[in-house]
């Protein structure tokens, strides 16, 4: 890298600055609003409106507040270590002499849990490894426990919309809620995925059971590891407390995982109108259990946050903690790529000066929740701390849903709780909303749009950094000014022209939102004397100022022309950094989204299939490279995003098939796969004339199927994106058939440097050729003839050729309303010319051929199809347009010239059937048996792609020859299929 990447520890401690008042305006409240009354610089001060509260006395009644102990606990047969150099020699001789024994590795953190095996204590184990010179940090494998106040007196949910209503005998104060509804207008939280790690959460509540995260790479109970992550049959999330795949255990305790049903309910209940609503009621919840009955360790949350981090889980919610600090909780959380939010604690103390953890850890991705209660003042048990806990929501006197085993009734299944940890899922709910409003917003972006869009409340003034309570209706709407970093500007269009400096305006940055599989081309174009870079990052990456997080780099010394192409490996959204290295200008940046034009087998990386269980490849020597991909199973599709004018999509058709519904930009219709005869890599559905842009083709099963087919399964063999193209033939191609003398004539002014002339009445020039437009390039001058122009055997124009200057590639014809298929022209001198010319010679220079579809079949009996020999006709329904030709005969061919750059032979085999040679362009390719023991219909035999693009020539000659078992020497064409990709 050009010397820019050093700059990533400063802005992790800016994102996570006060964001307390700093004007001293004069305000006035009406309702939750603050009206200012002087003046400010709104650019170089920071203007917030405080809401003055009444400081209400603390409530008598007694509440029940379950706080961790003051003298941590920790597992007694256990440590955690870290290295400073981890060396399999150096690794043994510690743990030899500590007597430690390894059980396993927490990824990222660099920490090694370890059992203790000599029979030491915790202290004395711990006291050996200090004095090793290689281990640079040990620590219990400490127990932590959930933060929650219960009363199960409380009867109303307030923290969504308080109206001033009567919560448990004390009135509250109107406004004093998250002001939720505002941010309904805009979203609920669809597409968003949330991580409750915490005790397990019953799913069949009726309040959670829509909202419950189903794992899109399992299949549930098959006991398979279908995604690979290290976790069986990980439906719902994983239970890591018991290890296992049960994420709610009723029978654990007597709390049966209360606390984190209970705070599922506050995040994501769904609006059904049952029982109550989540903050974002749309929302997906994964439950990752790591607490029980007695807590849970620090490994296992370690464990529960990097499945997070896989599994691409952006918003996590920490309702549980403790008065210790923990090094390996620490690393595990900095290097989780998305938003930690933890509760403060329950304490009632100053976190300031006496921490609780992980809420207090100094990280950009934490953001700390304390609790109000419904006057908007602090809970009596909540942390506090003007620099160690961020904002405050509702924490006191929370309905919400319980377990089944609470009430044995889910009519009955909900309760009140108060605490941080109710606090917490309240900002949870509101960063999932953030998420869902503003998709590529990193952990920082979301943090700071809450703490920014906080209500500021006199009561929570030097109590935590925001000085406010969450105003999730303002955050939705929340735009950070930040176009120079992650997040960026949203790209939109095809092109963006800009300014950098190397000394004032280091980086643009675009934010490209791309589905799994979709391609992106940009490239880079700046003035000269400048040397700009750029730089595609990652959906992880939190700032453009550090290396991390680059998948994508171009960096050419000297130059501001730089170019990148990429392929998501997964949805999401992706940054594009324009960086000055040095100089000042301005620059053109160009992105290309989606696959252009081309082939995609059914294998491409460009294909993102989604199905509730894998699609089978299913090997076909007749498919498209050689399978073709299949399922039948509910909820399975296959999606394509594209850059092209048309599109193409080829399928298997046979009696095992059903329907498919394809859907192209929003516009479905269905496709019926079924054929009683077998079609391989056959068009099914195609469209052209689309705008020139990105597409999106998306194929999905129906369950649906012709009434004569046995299956309702689909397939994709291949897609095919078009653009529209052309090919230019020059006069010398030897597909080009000349008679009569025709004399060469060289310029640099004809295409491709030369032409051919004659003046000789009758004399022609003949091309055969696939598409569906056509342009003949000649000369005029003031000696050149008339010449009749054919198409397909039919006189199209008479061209007087003839102009008192010299014109080259002058057009004689042109058209693009052919039918599509394949053609012949025909250019003939006639032996005259117009009274003012000199002569009677026409110059021919080059024809052009155009096309717009991705393929072309040539049935039998097409123009341009030559025959030699003795052939004879066949007719049936299975054969492609119900008819073929055959022959018997040694050395009869057939011939056809085609544009493109592949081509397929379709033939018939039979118990007959001979063996044929396949000439390309002229060379022997291939010798093919048309053989079978029953006759069988439209047999891809040969098939050739990768050719240039153009002209070529295929030819099926008979040898005359048996295969072994059969009884003749039939040898079949019943139709070629040309692909112009």
């Amino acid at each position: 890298m050009k010397g820019r990447k050093v700059f990533s520890a400063i802005l992790s401690s800016l994102l996570i600055v006060s964001a307390a008042p700093l004007a001293s305006a004069n305000t006035s409240v009406a309702s939750d609003k603050a009206v200012t009354t002087t003046n400010v610089k709104k650019g170089s001060n920071k203007v917030s409106d405080v809401i003055q509260v009444h400081n209400n006395a603390a409530k008598s009644k007694v509440q029940s507040v379950v706080k961790t102990s003051k003298k941590q606990e920790f597992s007694k047969d256990e440590v955690l270590v870290k290295y400073k150099t981890v060396n399999a020699q150096a690794v043994g001789t510690v743990e030899k002499g500590a007597g430690i024994k390894k059980s396993k590795d927490l990824g990222s953190t660099g920490f090694k849990l370890y059992k203790i095996t000599d029979g030491s204590s915790v202290d004395q184990t711990i006291a050996k490894l200090r004095k090793s010179t290689n281990v640079a940090y040990v620590q219990p494998n400490y127990k932590v426990t959930k933060y929650a106040v219960t009363d199960p007196d409380y009867s109303l949910l307030w923290g969504l919309k308080n109206t001033g209503q009567n919560v448990n005998g004390y009135d509250g104060t109107a406004g004093m809620d998250i002001n939720v509804e505002a941010a309904w207008t805009k979203t609920t939280g669809a597409n968003v995925v949330v991580g409750v790690v915490d005790e397990g959460i019953d799913f069949n509540h009726p309040d959670l059971k829509n909202n419950a995260w189903v794992n899109p790479g399992e299949i549930a109970g098959d006991g398979i590891d279908n995604d690979h992550n290290g976790y069986v049959d990980d439906i719902n999330g994983w239970d890591f407390y018991n290890h296992d795949n049960s994420v709610y255990d009723p029978n654990d305790s007597n709390d049966s995982d209360e606390h984190g049903t209970h705070v599922a309910g506050t995040i994501g209940a769904s609006a059904n109108n049952v029982g109550v609503i989540g903050v974002a009621p749309n929302v997906k919840l994964v439950s990752l259990k790591f607490l029980g009955p007695d807590g849970g360790y620090d490994t296992d949350a370690i464990e529960a946050i990097q499945y997070a981090d896989k599994m691409g889980i952006k918003i996590l919610n920490n309702s549980w903690g403790s008065n210790t600090y923990d090094q390996a909780l620490y690393d595990a959380i900095k290097n989780y790529h998305g938003l930690f939010v933890a509760a403060a604690g329950n304490d009632g103390v100053n976190t300031d000066s006496t921490p609780s953890y992980p809420a207090a850890f100094d990280l950009p991705n934490i953001i700390s929740v304390a609790s109000i209660n419904n006057t908007g003042n602090l809970s009596w048990f909540s942390n506090y701390g003007a620099n160690s806990v961020d904002v405050a929501a509702p924490g006191e006197d929370i309905y919400s849903t319980a377990p089944y085993a609470f009430a044995n009734d889910y009519n009955n299944d909900y309760q009140y709780m108060s605490g941080t940890s109710m606090a917490t899922p309240h900002v949870t709910g509101s960063a999932a909303l953030v998420l869902a409003t503003h998709p590529s917003y990193t952990a920082a972006n979301i943090k700071q749009a809450l703490m920014d869009t906080s209500k500021k409340l006199s009561s929570l003034t030097g109590k935590v950094v925001s000085g406010g309570l969450i105003n999730v209706g303002s955050a939705v709407s929340y735009t950070a000014d930040n176009d120079n970093d992650i997040p960026g500007t949203a790209w939109t269009g095809s092109k963006v022209s800009n300014s950098l400096d190397a000394a004032a305006d280091t980086d643009d940055v675009y934010a490209v939102t791309l589905s799994k599989g979709e391609k992106l081309t940009a490239s880079l174009s700046g003035a000269a004397g400048t040397d700009f870079d750029l730089y595609l990052y990652d959906s992880k990456a939190t700032t453009v100022k550090s290396s991390d997080g680059i998948l994508k780099s171009s960096e050419k010394g000297g130059t501001s022309s730089e170019s990148v192409t990429f392929v998501a490996p997964a949805s999401g959204t992706y940054y594009l950094d324009t960086y000055a290295y040095s100089g000042k200008g301005t620059y053109t940046l160009s992105v290309t989204l989606g696959g252009t034009a081309g082939i995609y087998d059914n294998k491409s990386d460009q294909l993102n299939y989604v199905s509730s269980k894998p699609w089978s490849v299913v090997a076909n020597a007749y498919a498209s490279s050689g399978s073709y991909s299949t399922i039948n199973a509910s909820n399975s599709s296959v999606q394509l995003v594209f850059n092209g004018t048309g599109i193409q999509y080829n399928a298997l058709k046979s009696k095992l098939q059903g329907m498919a519904k394809v859907t192209l930009d929003g516009a479905a219709q269905t496709v019926d796969l079924y054929s009683t005869v077998n079609q391989y890599n056959t068009s099914v559905y195609e469209k052209t004339g689309l705008a020139a842009g990105t597409h999106t083709l998306k194929i999905e099963w129906t369950g649906q199927k012709n009434a004569s087919a046995s299956s309702t399964a689909i397939n994709i063999d291949s897609i095919v994106v078009t653009n529209n193209q052309s090919a230019t033939v020059e006069e010398n191609n030897a597909n080009i058939t000349y008679s009569g003398t025709w004399t060469s004539q060289s310029s640099t002014s004809f295409s491709g440097g030369a032409a051919k002339y004659n003046a000789i009445k009758g004399n022609a020039a003949e091309y055969k050729f696939t598409g569906e437009g056509l342009t003949v390039l000649g000369k005029t001058a003031s000696n050149q003839g008339k010449a009749d122009i054919y198409v397909d055997e039919v006189l199209v124009k008479t061209a007087d050729l003839y102009s008192s200057t010299t014109k080259y590639k002058a057009t004689l014809y042109s058209t693009k309303s052919l039918s599509r298929g394949s053609h012949v022209v025909k250019v003939v001198n006639r032996g005259e010319k117009s009274t003012s010319s000199a002569g009677t010679t026409i110059t021919l220079d080059a024809f052009i051929v155009y096309q717009k579809y991705g393929s072309y079949r040539i049935q039998e009996n097409a123009l341009g199809m030559a025959y030699s020999g003795t052939w004879s006709a066949a007719s049936s329904t299975y054969l492609s347009a119900n008819a073929a030709k055959y022959s018997t005969a040694a050395n009869a061919y057939v011939e056809h010239t085609f544009t493109g750059r592949g081509v397929t032979l379709l033939s018939f085999t039979r118990s007959n059937g001979g063996n044929a040679d396949i000439y390309l362009d002229g060379k022997l390719v291939k010798t093919v048996s048309m053989y079978s023991s029953s006759i069988v219909y439209q047999v891809p035999l040969y098939s050739v792609s990768g050719l240039s693009y153009g002209p070529h020539k295929i030819k099926v000659v008979n040898k005359g020859t048996k295969p072994t078992g059969s009884t003749g020497t039939v040898v079949s064409v019943d139709a070629f299929d040309v692909s112009s990709y």
